[in-house]
């Protein structure tokens, strides 16, 4: 491997710092110089664990100021999406360039350039403006007897350990004896600190343009500490390192602060500091640490996740609401969907199966009893030959509920309907003289099917014609189909929920296989399936209610099919 500090036999060219697309030196790799590698540069490193606060406060408001000043990059700024990050970015560094962001940093380059040529022996053209600057900064330097060699001047050394580089402005040969007081404030007696830079000392300088240090010093030490402690100087323009000159204190440095005046009637004013980058040093290796730590990965995992379909979750949540209402229709139906929704998987067809079908019927407020019976504007249908709302119906007994009974319930003996859930008998009714509403009501005997027990006189059906008992207010066909149709209303979106919320349950949807047909004959369902008008379906309920093969479901799915046909 060739010498680190080998001396080429031409001048190195002074050509432009290769960077890569972040910024960062393209430089050789100080153990094999015939490679090249990024450095960190020793600016962006110092802010690692920087209060950016103050900076960023800065910055916007740079930016509002620079888009109130140019209309043109406000309509830019409206025009791009906020996800169109890089033009963005475009239009926010332009607006601070309008308002005089980098209006500073640019005068502040242009006297870097000046005191870089006066302290290397050559003669600056400085504008009249800017003269002031450059000669107090050439008096302080005089006055504090610093010397600098034009080879360390604006020279870029390298850190291995950190992976940065950096450009320091000026490192100076002390020729005098300089004292700095770095006694923190506050400090008891005794406890002062003096730093000496002695003749022959090297220290390092850098040059400060901005109007206030105040919130910089932090990143200076740093920036500084890390120069001082430079493996080397790269050479510019080869593969060749310098070794760093000897003496190189690495305990303290100094800065020229030569602010830029606003007026140029104010009196140009350049001042040193000494600054302690042995702290600097620590804070930098307290940087590597924090960059470091950023690289770390994995540092957490999923455990579970929980997805809900916003669709699918209002249909809950609306399901869950009507189970939970008071109106005894809602509730029904809400639970029914409920239970339906929680019907497992048939896991042979691999599809949901839901029984809405089979979802219990509920007309006008009415239960359905275990017989079939539904209560349908007070009267119950056969083959229960009571009237009214029952509770239980088992060996041949209808027992009352003492309180809610719906209004319209009437009393077999007399007629009379209750209110406010209880029924207030007709003098002389028997089930009166019992002293107590809603006591259970002995069986009568039995009567022929579709006569009403207790009225023998008869009248004619408003909506059919068909003759009837006097205590009906219709047909019990057409009553089933009016109070149907205020079940069918409520009971429309159930099929619908159910099914909704049974996807939410198990989000399978392979569909059922199709039943292959037979030569068996139709049965109830099926021909309630089939059923096109109202009159069809009285008939099959007539007809199975004769067989005494009429069920709740049958009942359930006539309603079910009565509702599609309203609907068509």
């Amino acid at each position: 491997m060739a010498d680190l500090f080998d001396t080429p036999d031409e001048a190195h060219p002074d050509s432009d710092v290769p960077r890569d697309r972040w910024g960062r030196y393209m430089l050789p790799v100080f153990a094999d110089p015939t490679k090249t590698m990024a450095y960190t540069r020793a600016t962006t490193f110092a802010k690692s664990i920087s209060d950016t606060y103050v900076l960023s406060q800065w910055s916007q408001r740079m930016v509002a100021k620079g888009l109130a000043l140019r209309p043109d990059l406000f309509a830019l700024a409206a025009a791009h999406p906020l996800d169109d990050r890089d033009e963005l970015n475009k239009v926010c560094e332009a607006a601070k360039d309008a308002a005089g962001a980098k209006a500073r940093a640019s005068l502040g380059t242009a006297l870097h350039a000046f005191t870089e040529q006066t302290d290397k022996g050559l003669n600056p053209n400085v504008p009249a403006q800017w003269s002031p600057e450059v000669a107090a900064y050439s008096r302080l330097v005089a006055d504090t007897g610093l010397t600098f060699v034009p080879g360390l001047i604006e020279r870029i050394v390298i850190v291995p350990a950190f992976g940065v580089a950096g450009t320091f402005d000026r490192i100076g040969l002390v020729t005098q004896e300089i004292r700095i007081d770095l006694t923190p404030a506050g400090a008891p007696d005794g406890a002062e600190r003096i730093v000496v830079l002695k003749v022959g000392d090297h220290v390092v300088v850098d040059l400060k343009t901005g109007r206030d240090l105040t919130y910089g010093w932090a990143e200076i030490a740093i920036q500084l500490g890390i120069y001082s402690h430079g493996a080397a100087m790269w050479r510019k323009g080869t593969k060749h390192f310098d070794r760093m000159p000897a003496n190189l204190r690495q305990d303290v440095a100094l800065v020229i602060h030569l602010p830029i005046r606003e007026d140029p009637k104010q009196e140009a004013r350049a001042e040193l500091y000494g600054v302690d980058i042995g702290q600097g040093w620590d804070a930098a290796e307290l940087c590597h640490q924090v960059r470091t730590w950023r690289k770390t990965r994995n540092l957490a995992a999923p455990v579970m996740v929980a997805k809900v379909d916003g669709a699918v979750a209002g249909v809950v949540a609306a399901v869950e609401d009507m189970a939970a209402s008071p109106n005894p229709v809602v509730a029904a139906i809400g639970q029914a969907a409920i239970t339906a929704a929680s019907v497992p998987a048939d896991a042979s067809a691999g599809a949901v199966v839901v029984a809405v079908s089979e979802a219990p019927a509920v007309a006008n407020l009415a239960e359905l009893p275990p017989c079939g019976a539904v209560s349908v504007d007070g009267i119950v249908s056969q083959p229960c030959t009571m009237v009214g709302r029952h509770l239980v119906h088992t060996d041949g007994r209808v027992r009352w509920p003492v309180v809610g009974l719906p209004s319209g319930t009437g009393c077999i003996q007399c007629g009379a309907r209750s209110k406010d859930g209880r029924i207030a008998h007709k003098r002389g009714c028997s089930d009166a003289t019992r002293g107590r509403q809603g006591t259970p009501i002995p069986e009568p005997a039995p009567t022929p099917a579709g006569a009403i027990p207790g009225v023998t006189d008869e009248k004619h059906c408003p909506g059919c014609g068909t003759t009837i008992k006097a205590a009906m207010a219709r047909c019990v066909s057409c009553a089933l189909v009016r109070g149907a149709e205020q079940v069918a209303t409520a009971m429309a979106p159930l099929a619908d929920a159910a099914q909704r919320v049974a996807v939410a349950v198990s989000p399978v949807t392979t569909p059922v296989k199709a039943i292959p047909t037979t030569t068996q004959a139709p049965t109830w369902a099926d021909r309630i399936d089939a059923a096109s008008a109202p009159g069809e379906l009285s008939t099959i309920r007539r007809e199975a209610l004769a067989a005494g093969e009429w069920t709740p479901a049958l009942q359930a799915r006539g309603l079910a099919q009565l509702s599609k046909i309203r609907t068509l």
